[in-house]
């Protein structure tokens, strides 16, 4: 079957082919070379890359684990372009145990129980050793080290089909199965242009990465400052919270509460029959996470007792990490007539006391101590709060007013951090989608230097 794939110069904007995604190929086979743009082959990866293997040093020498070598091992791979690792080694403990590898190496998982979730691939910047946990590939002169890199990470479904399982259990994929590996390799001019874009892409992720990072860091310092100074400038005291403006008072959640209950442990399923149950995978990001709703079916006096009201705050009671539980979002009204599930405790506080997202921000933020440090460890390994740790937690209270004000101010934070993470996500799924149409041929970028006259001048 021919294609005529969407071509474009480097410079320009990227446009797919009129063909579907879900149509395209995910697998390459060498039998799909015919499918490719002209120009194209199908290699396998040994005839493109030299493959090489690692080692650790022994731990119990504590000198060899003090050193400048970046020592890579699997833990480390959480990137497509590493610059540094956890470990580090001694140039002795480099040379005798491992094997240092220049920068643009291409490293592959081939061991270890990461494979069973993801198949991690990325290239160095910079010269680094790395364990037997891993292979190291340096592309020959018919390839460019990053355009293998993406050629790798285009073929992750075939390699997933190689991982098999070690007698004891480990995931594995097999250094002959890797060698294997086919890939689709365009002309290197085509190589580099393919390279560029993804490139920019990948670029345009980590500045909005950054983005996300700063708004993040200037919620967390400004939160700091809020509940410390106020925003009106005031005077401040000594508090049992520590300083606090001088006319803000203290008080206990429990002296504010009218309702302080535990959900439903009814069956729910994904089925929408009956309400929607609220549950811990729904309060994350000081937010409620509609997307994975579950439903459930209560008798009606059941059902009033345990429907949520605008404004209700609700508590995760339980978490296998300390620093997850206690976590808390404000229900504002959807999904409508909205349950919530055993593992949540829902907060209604009194009128014209604390506005609930005023709590909410102080309890993700200055106020999250009081929580994390009284909840309790039971012996599931997970850590519980209950109705009583929180009757005890006290709460700043400042004029209605200012309250209004604060959370306000949070509020524009957090659109502004919602956008970009918005963001990152769309970047993500079009540098996915991009990369998946140029390993195929059904998105195409031909050098600029083809596009301008003088060129063959």
């Amino acid at each position: 079957m021919s294609r005529t794939p969407t071509t474009l110069p480097h410079s320009g904007n990227a446009q797919t082919s009129p063909r579907m995604a879900g149509d395209l190929p995910r697998v390459l086979s060498a039998t799909s070379a015919s499918e490719l743009p002209q120009g194209w082959e199908v290699v396998q990866l040994r005839h493109v890359a030299d493959s090489y293997s690692g080692g650790t040093p022994p731990k119990s020498e504590a000198e060899y684990w003090r050193g400048p070598v970046p020592w890579l091992s699997p833990k480390d791979m959480k990137a497509t372009h590493l610059s540094d690792t956890i470990d580090h080694i001694s140039a002795a403990a480099a040379a005798r145990y491992s094997r240092v590898m220049p920068a643009k190496t291409i490293f592959v998982v081939i061991r270890g129980m990461i494979l069973a979730k993801d198949l991690p691939v990325a290239m160095s910047t910079t010269p680094m050793a790395f364990n037997q946990d891993m292979k190291a590939l340096c592309a020959n002169d018919r390839v460019i080290s990053e355009y293998l890199l993406y050629a790798i990470i285009g073929q992750k479904a075939a390699m997933t089909k190689e991982i098999g399982t070690t007698a004891h259990g480990t995931k594995r994929i097999g250094s002959s199965s890797l060698d294997d590996l086919n890939l689709p390799l365009p002309p290197l001019p085509e190589q580099r242009a393919i390279v560029s874009l993804l490139s920019l892409l990948r670029t345009a992720i980590v500045l909005e990465e950054k983005r996300v990072a700063a708004l993040r860091g200037l919620k967390a310092a400004t939160m700091a400052k809020v509940f410390r100074e106020g925003l009106r400038g005031e005077r401040t005291r000594e508090t049992v919270l520590g300083e606090l403006p001088e006319s803000w008072k203290v008080s206990a959640m429990g002296d504010i509460v009218t309702r302080m209950n535990y959900g439903t442990s009814a069956h729910c399923g994904l089925e929408p029959i009956g309400a929607p149950v609220l549950r811990i995978p729904n309060v994350i990001g000081e937010r409620i996470d509609e997307t994975e709703l579950k439903y459930a079916v209560l008798p009606n006096r059941e059902a009033d007792k345990l429907t949520l009201t605008p404004g209700d705050i609700l508590f995760v009671r339980t978490n296998g990490n300390r620093n997850y539980t206690g976590r808390c979002a404000v229900y504002e009204g959807s999904p409508q007539n909205a349950l919530f599930a055993s593992y949540l405790i829902r907060v209604r506080l009194q009128p014209g006391t604390l506005a609930p997202h005023f709590v909410k921000y102080f309890l993700s933020s200055t106020g999250r101590s009081q929580i994390t440090s009284k909840a309790n460890p039971a012996a599931d390994g997970k850590f519980n709060v209950d109705t009583g740790i929180l009757r005890g937690i006290i709460l700043p209270t400042p004029s209605e007013a200012e309250q209004e004000e604060i959370v306000a101010l949070f509020s524009t934070i957090d659109g502004r951090l919602a956008k970009s993470q918005r963001r990152v996500s769309a970047l993500r799924a079009l540098y996915r989608s991009t990369l998946e149409k140029l390993m195929i041929g059904a998105l195409r970028v031909t050098p600029l230097l083809e596009h301008q006259p003088h060129a063959h001048a």
